[in-house]
């Protein structure tokens, strides 16, 4: 006998009960939205930036190329200038450019360095054993004056600069009780250092023949795809051969040959005027640098009356060229340029930042 009750059927029309989510669940439905909606609200606060951004851009370009603005980098670079008439073509000056092709690797790094690296012991930082002697026998006085400060007016002292040099000599034993400044003579010190500094009358020749070309565009890779990769090598190498006409200018002066002098200054600010062209910060001021360089010696013939009536004709002409304000706003101009290039490239090409 079967004993078990049948299963009841199921009414379809009795009220059926609902699985109520719980509290926990409705909030991080919540937070889920809430966070689905935010990031759609950045997202759109963005792209409504972005196109208000570029838009603004787009305007102001229009109406910055209309007033004669150029913003591109490319349309800033020198055009380029025919050998023959080019100062910077010269065989020194092609060194510090001579690359692997395609690239800004130098072929020959050593030579490359050895062909520039000349600027005299006495310009770099006196080590400390040689500050010892150097004070055993000049004054502190003579020292500051040794590099000069025409802003403050004070003129170099080769007789300090011919002891330092004598310090220099490794292959004699030397004391103090050696140097006795009181018998040189600045004369004499000068002529003695225009002698040691003889080595580098071949270069000065070269650049003074390269001179006479009206033109200068230094072979810069512009076309490097990153515009802050871009090297310079021939700034720090314009400016130790500033320091050395500077020095032979000075020292010119002192040991009466005016007219030497006068040729080195010219040379001097014919290097800086090589800079003119180039459309970055740093060449200006670079070229500023060595303009104040080349005003020592020219300040030195002025306090002294060194000068003849022709040689400060000549001056006159020789400081007049430099235009520094228009200078700048040049610079600042292609500085705007490169870094229009430079924030293009982030933007294109992120991967490299």
């Amino acid at each position: 006998m079967n004993t078990s009750h049948p299963s009841s059927p199921i009414d379809p029309a009795a009220p059926q009960t609902v699985a109520r989510p719980t509290r926990t669940r409705r909030v991080l439905r919540g937070l889920l939205f809430c966070v689905c909606l935010a990031a759609s609200l950045l997202a759109l606060f963005f792209a409504v930036e972005n196109w208000r951004g570029r838009k603004a851009w787009q305007e102001y370009r229009k109406e910055a190329t209309a007033r004669g603005v150029v913003l591109d980098y490319k349309d800033l670079i020198p055009p380029p200038i025919p050998d023959a008439d080019n100062f910077a073509m010269t065989p020194f000056f092609t060194a510090l450019f001579d690359f692997e092709p395609g690239t800004q690797k130098l072929r020959d790094p050593v030579k490359t360095r050895d062909g520039w690296s000349f600027l005299p012991e006495f310009l770099k930082e006196i080590p400390r054993d040689d500050q010892e002697k150097l004070r055993s026998v000049v004054s502190e006085q003579r020292q500051k004056r040794m590099n000069g400060d025409w802003q403050k007016a004070r003129p170099r002292d080769f007789v300090a600069i011919y002891l330092l040099h004598q310090l220099d000599k490794d292959d004699q034993a030397r004391s103090a009780a050696d140097f006795k400044p009181e018998d040189l003579d600045a004369k004499q010190a000068a002529s003695a250092f225009l002698d040691n500094y003889r080595i580098f009358e071949d270069l000065f020749e070269e650049l003074r023949s390269a001179a006479r070309r009206t033109g200068s565009r230094y072979p810069i890779r512009y076309e490097e795809e990153n515009p802050a990769g871009i090297l310079l090598p021939h700034l720090a190498v314009l400016k130790s051969l500033t320091q050395v006409l500077s020095y032979r200018a000075s020292a010119s002066l002192v040991a009466g040959k005016s007219d030497q002098a006068l040729a080195d200054v010219a040379l001097a600010m014919r290097l800086s005027d090589s800079l003119t062209t180039e459309r970055t910060l740093i060449a200006y001021l670079v070229r500023i640098a060595m303009i104040n360089l080349v005003v020592q010696p020219a300040w030195e013939g002025l306090a002294d009356r060194r000068w003849t009536d022709a040689q400060l004709v000549q001056l006159m002409e020789i400081f007049g060229r430099p235009k520094p304000f228009a200078e700048m706003k040049y610079a600042l101009d292609g500085e705007r340029g490169f870094g229009n290039a430079l924030i293009e490239l982030m933007r294109r090409r992120p991967e490299l930042y």
